[in-house]
């Protein structure tokens, strides 16, 4: 929304009462002012005023009395009542009174005032809010795409007369393109202007279009009796302000029974389907991915064991939600046995040489320091033995050869003859 001109007549400026604005000088706006004092009417930039640079015809500076008094002057919404010892950059800070009723004195700087940067205790705003914003969101932003921009009108530098119509100097040929939520989307170069226009229309249709019947889908209120998902829609059920936007809930019923009042954007972009009742309990027993639940620890975190390693852990039940995975570490208490080269050998029938390469070949690839680790795998140095020797856990053998370690690993042989 844009900012409105500022009108200074009628107001006061210290000394000084604004009869009418005059010729404006470059960048800059003048008023004819009045000074108390009697003086002809003299015109004075409007930065000076409400700076409080200048507050008199120049009687004030004879007279000693440099202050501007504001005292009683309304501003907005706000009456200044009186100027307080507090400063910010040097400006004095007035307690003004708001007149939707606030009890609370309002603190202002007297620049903020004068300027027109503060008119409420910020009763405007929220009053601003209650129209710009629908259902939390902007009337005129959609998913981070500000649709008055959209139909922003021609600008008047255009070359061309046409919106998002652009002649390529250097080609000598005609392109359309279109901005929207940051990125730029361009046509191929043509020769004729028409055709250049026509692409721009269809850029119009792909890009703008759906923005634009989504902001119409918004602003419209849910009737009584629509369905989504799970919940039917009753009727309105009240609104909440929350960071300076304003949240309308409607009460809805589940399939199950519950009551439940849910926000409108929810329930238009599909967010709420149900009360809850579609979501798993987060029960002792309930499976998530690899892990159950075995205990409860608090509100929002469990215990949880995998049903693949054993291994356990404590998650969070919104972690749980996502269905996670083990990396089937284990426990050290836990694992069944620690075995030699020479047990693992006897165990799972292969050669100690091919065991060995195994073992080289994850040294290589940094993956055997992984299962030291997760408590997979060990080296042990004997007594007075120079060569240490790898103590693999079970669980290691496990992932690299299978749960049934003889006969896989006699077929895993027979295939490699």
């Amino acid at each position: 929304m844009s900012r409105q001109k500022l009108n200074l007549t009628g107001k006061r400026f210290g000394r000084l009462t604004v009869l009418e604005e005059t010729t404006k000088r470059g960048t800059h706006r003048y008023w004819l002012c009045q000074c108390d004092c009697g003086s002809p009417t003299k015109e004075i930039r409007q930065s000076h005023l409400q700076s409080g640079k200048t507050i008199s015809c120049g009687c004030a500076l004879k007279d000693g009395d440099h202050k501007v008094d504001l005292t009683g002057q309304r501003f907005g919404k706000l009456t200044a009542i009186a100027p307080t010892s507090e400063r910010k950059h040097g400006k004095v800070i007035w307690e003004c009174k708001c007149s939707c009723g606030n009890p609370n004195p309002v603190l202002v700087p007297s620049t903020y005032l004068t300027n027109g940067d503060t008119q409420s205790c910020g009763c405007l705003k929220k009053e601003q809010e209650k129209i710009n914003f629908v259902d939390g969101y902007d009337k005129e932003r959609v998913d981070g795409v500000n649709t008055s921009l959209l139909l922003a009108k021609l600008r008047t530098d255009s070359s061309s007369g046409i919106k998002g119509v652009y002649f390529h100097k250097a080609r000598q040929k005609w392109y359309a393109q279109i901005t929207v939520g940051g990125q730029t989307y361009r046509s191929s170069l043509v020769n004729d202007k028409e055709r250049a226009i026509d692409a721009r229309i269809e850029l119009e249709h792909q890009y703008h279009m759906p923005y634009l019947n989504k902001k119409e889908t918004l602003r419209k209120d849910i009737e009584p009796g629509t369905r989504f998902g799970k919940l039917s829609v009753i009727d309105k059920s009240y609104t909440k302000e929350k960071n300076k936007r304003t949240y309308y809930y409607y009460k809805c019923i589940c399939d199950c029974g519950n009551t439940k009042d849910v926000e409108h954007y929810q329930l238009l972009n599909g967010f709420s389907k149900s009360c809850g009742c579609s979501k798993k309990a987060y029960n002792i027993g309930a499976v998530f991915g690899d892990w159950e639940i075995v205990e409860e620890i608090d509100n929002k975190t469990r215990l949880c064991r995998c049903n693949k390693c054993g291994y356990t852990r404590s998650y969070k039940t919104g972690t749980l939600y996502h269905n996670p995975t083990c990396e089937h570490k284990v426990n050290v208490s836990e694992i069944d046995k620690y075995m030699t080269l020479g047990e693992a050998v006897s165990r799972w029938g292969i050669t100690s040489d091919r065991l060995k390469d195994r073992i080289k070949v994850a040294r290589k690839n940094r993956t055997l320091e992984t299962f030291i680790n997760k408590g997979w795998a060990k080296y042990s140095v004997g007594d007075g033995s120079k060569q240490g020797t790898w103590i693999l856990s079970t669980m290691l053998m496990e992932y690299w050869y299978g749960a049934e370690p003889i006969k896989e690993a006699k077929d895993e042989d027979e295939n490699n003859k």
